[in-house]
């Protein structure tokens, strides 16, 4: 599962979840739990329940924890080197499932041994 798809179609989704896990949701069921955790519904709660949740309490409130629940959002918000330090950890991983890297450039001999580490560890890409 991918956050770009829960965005794109979260009802889609969560019905893919809920079969995973052999659970029967109408598509009543599946309709009201897309509305209650959607980015609006989320920064309501965060709004007048923060201080009940660990996540969010004695955290800065000028700072929500709800972001704008958009694919892609890392790109404006991190810095170049964050986002660099990021990828020479992680880049192998990010690749292999799919998803582009800002660093892209020839396959280095380390990063191919790392995707056959991934594949070792968590299977074949989805």
């Amino acid at each position: 599962m991918r956050y770009e798809d829960m965005v794109a179609d979260t009802a889609r989704e969560l019905t893919k979840v809920a079969s995973f896990l052999s659970l029967s949701a109408t598509p009543a069921v599946i309709g009201r739990a897309v509305q209650r955790s959607s980015a609006d519904t989320m920064r309501q709660l965060e709004k007048s329940q923060a201080q009940l949740f660990t996540s969010t309490k004695d955290t800065r409130q000028d700072i929500p924890f709800v972001r704008a629940a958009k694919a892609g959002g890392w790109r404006s918000a991190l810095p170049e080197e964050s986002v660099a330090r990021i990828e020479e950890a992680w880049g192998h991983l990010i690749r292999w499932l799919g998803y582009e890297t800002i660093a892209t450039g020839k396959q280095t001999e380390e990063s191919a041994e790392r995707n056959q580490q991934a594949y070792f560890l968590v299977g074949p890409r989805p």
